[in-house]
């Protein structure tokens, strides 16, 4: 017996050892993989889920904009743009008469709906975001072979981001096939691929990608108020997503500047102001982008900088019978983000060259260039 003993004991010791790869054994221990998939699907997803953010909306971080709404007034401070909403910084707390501070609104991703433009005019901007400004400007207007081949990099990714989707559900379904207790994990894989694929998306739009970067005009139209015309806005297209689109404007030229002392109704070009005891309203009627500069409400002077689409209204409060005195501006030339919903590039805006007299031809635009524009 202890010679048979001896004998099993040589041959366990004569056979060789082989050593297996650490992904042979997931493969071989089912179980263990799908929790190690359940745990990647839930990491990975939370930390691209907090850092993904709209490109168009990232565009306006950390500057000072007037954000419109049709859910309620405007509001207007430096923006943070969250990956799942934004929070607009106030220039000063408002304080309630409870004694209450508020100083920032916080608008989440549902309440973005209502959203009818980010507007930016670099008279508001301090000397720092008015640099960054500038910047931002040249990198989009002009964008370098680095910037170019990054996008070019994404398109790419988006376009075969299906098929790399159906790909990754194809291999799952072979090693299925093979290893049965994998199919426990493989919608978490799925679900694995479609954040990873998600956090790149682009809506590509071969229209709009060949006029990035160029002269265009944006028509939106108010999703509330039918009466109003549309608005069209001449500026460079910026960039694009799925929700939003950004038209930019190297310089913003004002149109007109007015003084305006408030003493009853007042009703100008492009604007409507109503006074009463407790409040100052002030409406943009078009067709026009009209900015309050600055409201001097008694002996206080306020620098406000609140951009109005046509058909907005600002309430100013009156903490006095004092005199109000407004500085008000017209213009389009503003850098704007806008839901793509209610807001659609229309028309190209590229200046011809000037080319050889004998094959220019001397043309006429046609009617649809005229049609439904605010003038």
């Amino acid at each position: 017996m202890a010679y048979t003993f001896v004998i099993l004991a040589e041959a366990v010791a004569e056979q060789p050892i082989v050593s297996m790869p650490w992904w042979q054994i997931l493969l071989d221990n089912a179980l263990a993989l799908t929790l190690v998939i359940i745990f990647a699907v839930a990491i990975v997803g939370a930390l691209f889920n907090a850092w993904r953010l709209d490109k168009c909306l990232k565009l306006m971080h950390d500057y000072h904009v007037t954000y419109l709404t049709t859910a309620g007034p405007p509001a207007w401070g430096d923006l943070v743009v969250y990956s799942r909403g934004i929070e607009l910084r106030y220039d000063a707390p408002y304080v309630t008469r409870h004694g209450t501070a508020k100083s920032s609104s916080l608008i989440y991703e549902d309440e973005l709906g209502h959203c009818l433009a980010l507007c930016r005019i670099d008279a508001a901007l301090t000397k720092k975001e008015s640099r960054a400004r500038t910047r931002q400007i040249t990198r989009t207007f002009n964008p370098g072979p680095i910037r170019r081949a990054m996008r070019l990099v994404r398109t790419v990714a988006n376009t075969l981001r299906d098929a790399t989707a159906k790909s990754i559900s194809a291999i799952l379904g072979q090693l299925s096939k093979t290893k049965p207790g994998l199919s426990g994990g493989k919608g978490e894989v799925e679900q694995l691929g479609k954040t990873l694929l998600g956090t790149s998306e682009n809506a590509y739009e071969p229209m709009l990608e060949r006029h990035i970067g160029r002269p265009v005009i944006l028509r939106l139209t108010h999703p509330v108020n039918k009466d109003l015309r549309p608005l069209e806005l001449p500026g460079y297209l910026v960039d694009y997503t799925d929700e939003y689109l950004a038209v930019f404007n190297a310089e913003h030229v004002i149109e007109e500047s007015l003084d305006v002392e408030v003493k009853g109704p007042v009703q100008g070009r492009g604007f409507e102001i109503e006074l009463d005891e407790d409040e100052v309203k002030i409406h943009s009627s078009g067709p026009d982008v009209l900015v309050v500069r600055t409201a001097r409400l008694g002996e206080q002077e306020y620098e406000l900088d609140a951009v109005l689409l046509p058909g907005c209204c600002l309430k100013l409060s009156r903490h006095s019978a004092g005199s109000v005195l407004l500085n008000v501006e017209r213009t389009r030339r503003i850098d704007i983000v806008c839901p793509r919903a209610i807001a659609k590039v229309c028309f190209g805006s590229d200046q011809p060259a000037n080319g050889d007299a004998a094959t220019t031809r001397s043309g006429l635009a046609p009617r649809e260039a005229a049609r439904n524009a605010d003038g």
